[in-house]
């Protein structure tokens, strides 16, 4: 199916991810309303300004939604809060009851497919062993994170949607790089690497182009598919190749010792300490170390075979960076 000439309402059209998702929808023809966002920084999408109507609405307000939706006939939800550290009720407010409050309205509308943007935290961890898939099933709340439960309670929205008639496919990213600004989203990883990273945890690291999540969503939209979920990850590497691929690239020195996770929990447990005695708040979470340990492989085959996506790996996602610095 052709997008040509579609309207598409995008959220997160603002953000790292929802801006490169417009322009490939723009690159397939489609009429793009977007809804700004808390930031409002429109400056990646200069050139596909005039391309764009931007709405001011809040996912929170379903009166708003229902306004701007009356004309539109596909969905990409890409808006989300992504932190460790963020409260339990400000991630359910945005990444639950905004997602629940779009998909009833995409009930109500004339919405022909709805594509969510979820997370591979959503897939939880496995019963047994360390292989993760799309069949993979959530095992509860114990040992995840806020940001996890959010996300994975997000999806059954949208699963409730897709049993009430609601045309919809979920994607699963794993941590999204591209050429943007190091100082937002999942790229101030490598803001954080830039500045020098001395130890390696002895975890997997899983990563995917954002140019591979946005052809996603354009093929999920024009393929006859519905009802299904696609983990958009290109590998899943020990974290000191990771790091040595990415630290070249940046042309920073890359680590050469392990650190071990009893040596980052002490320090965890050093740096809450000081938080207690100042406003700054600590970086260094619970969620975040399980992250650096987790050996948890995410599995790709089903996106390659049934969205016809490629993969970059991360060198070619680090060189395409590198270049454009």
């Amino acid at each position: 199916m052709s997008l040509l000439g579609k309207k598409v309402f995008v959220t997160g059209g603002t953000g790292f991810v929802g801006g490169y998702i417009i322009q490939a929808l723009l690159k397939e023809g489609a009429q793009i309303v977007a809804m700004n966002g808390v930031q409002n920084d429109k400056s990646f999408l200069k050139n596909e300004n005039d391309q764009i109507e931007w709405v001011d609405v809040h996912l929170l307000d379903p009166s708003q939604l229902s306004d701007v939706l009356k004309e539109v006939e596909y969905i990409v939800h890409a808006a989300s809060i992504v932190s460790f550290n963020t409260s339990r009720e400000e991630l359910r407010a945005v990444n639950v009851e905004g997602t629940a409050n779009l998909v009833n309205i995409a009930l109500q509308s004339n919405i022909k497919k709805f594509i969510f943007i979820s997370s591979i935290a959503a897939l939880g961890i496995p019963e047994f062993g360390d292989q993760i898939n799309e069949e993979s099933k959530w095992t509860g709340e114990k040992g995840m994170s806020q940001y996890a439960i959010s996300k994975y309670n997000a999806e059954q929205e949208v699963w409730r949607g897709y049993r009430e008639g609601l045309d919809m496919v979920i994607l699963n990213p794993s941590v999204i790089f591209g050429v943007g600004d190091f100082k937002r989203s999942s790229l101030s990883i490598l803001n954080y690497i830039k500045e020098g990273v001395k130890f390696y945890p002895s975890g997997l690291f899983s990563s995917v182009d954002v140019r591979d999540v946005s052809q996603s969503v354009v093929n999920a939209l024009r393929l006859p598919i519905t009802g299904e979920r696609f983990i958009l990850n290109a590998s899943n590497l020990p974290f000191k190749e990771a790091l040595t691929i990415i630290s070249k690239q940046l042309n920073v020195n890359p680590p050469v010792k392990s650190i071990s996770r009893s040596t980052v929990m002490f320090l965890y447990y050093i740096k809450k300490i000081f938080s207690i005695f100042s406003s700054k708040q600590n970086a260094l979470t619970k969620d975040l170390i399980n992250t650096l340990f987790s050996t948890y492989q995410y599995q790709n085959i089903k996106a390659i075979e049934k969205l016809d996506i490629r993969f970059y790996s991360l060198e070619e996602t680090m060189l395409w960076i590198n270049s454009n610095q």
